[in-house]
């Protein structure tokens, strides 16, 4: 199971930290959300999948131990 999700961005919890991927396929831009700041000049639709930066560092434990 992934921890990237493509879809339901809209419904995401926002004042989590998000790491994103956007833009065209060939080159995608690595983004972050900040709750205080969104995703910069990024609109949900040019996001093609992003992540709770929580879970990522859980899964970095996880992998280290």
């Amino acid at each position: 199971m992934s921890i990237w999700k493509t879809t339901d961005l809209e419904n995401a919890v926002l004042d989590k930290q998000i790491l994103f991927y956007a833009g065209g396929s060939s080159f995608p831009y690595l983004g972050w959300h900040y709750p205080q700041k969104g995703f910069g000049t990024w609109d949900y639709k040019d996001i093609q999948k992003w992540a709770y930066l929580e879970d990522i560092l859980k899964l970095a434990e996880q992998k280290d131990k």
